[in-house]
């Protein structure tokens, strides 16, 4: 899978429509070599409702911290950031650049990552997950489609999208909606001449 480093900014695979609500999954690999982002969708309050993933992507080595958390807030300041208990140390550094993270790691246990998988899986196979604009989301598309449980479980290291797309979706019910102004182009007054 391509590492690219990823310079901000970068266009957005899809703005997110007003009346959905979002979260977003945030993922450290090899000890913070590696970083990989999701952001996750949900229209309704239902838990039969669809769930989108608007965009996604990888992080490479040399991107510094405050860069990541530049690009998370520019895809929206407010919207929460999910993570697990042993990226405590990352949580905390993007919390004190200002970005939304979630105040409790959650424990992802092979239990939790398989069974959450799961449920992405049949949602994937009914159609209530979608990805939005799959052109753009390469990375994501290539990594899903070589994704395999190994004895019975799910990796917990080399597939980085993935993770951050399950800690995303297990962290629906804490999806927000953006404020309308932060996704509208500014409108400037007209200019006035003498």
């Amino acid at each position: 899978m391509r590492t690219d480093l990823v310079v901000a900014p970068r266009d957005l695979v899809k703005k997110p429509e007003i009346n959905s609500r979002y979260v977003v999954g945030f993922h450290a690999e090899n000890h913070g070599e590696q970083f990989s982002v999701a952001w996750l969708g949900v229209d309704g309050l239902k838990p039969t409702s669809r769930v989108s993933l608007y965009d996604s992507f990888v992080f490479g080595q040399r991107v510094t911290f405050p860069t990541i958390a530049a690009e998370l807030r520019r895809h929206g300041r407010f919207l929460p950031i999910a993570w697990k208990k042993e990226d405590e140390e990352f949580a905390i550094s993007l919390r004190d650049l200002d970005c939304n993270v979630l105040p409790e790691g959650y424990d992802d246990t092979p239990e939790v990552a398989r069974a959450t998988m799961m449920e992405i899986d049949e949602r994937i196979s009914t159609g209530s997950f979608v990805v939005e604009n799959p052109g753009a989301q390469v990375a994501w598309k290539n990594e899903a489609k070589g994704f395999s449980m190994k004895d019975g479980l799910v990796p917990q290291v080399g597939a980085p999208l993935m993770s951050a797309t399950r800690h995303a979706y297990r962290h629906l019910q804490f999806a927000r909606k953006p404020s309308g102004s932060m996704w509208e182009p500014i409108k400037y007054p007209a200019r006035k001449y003498a």
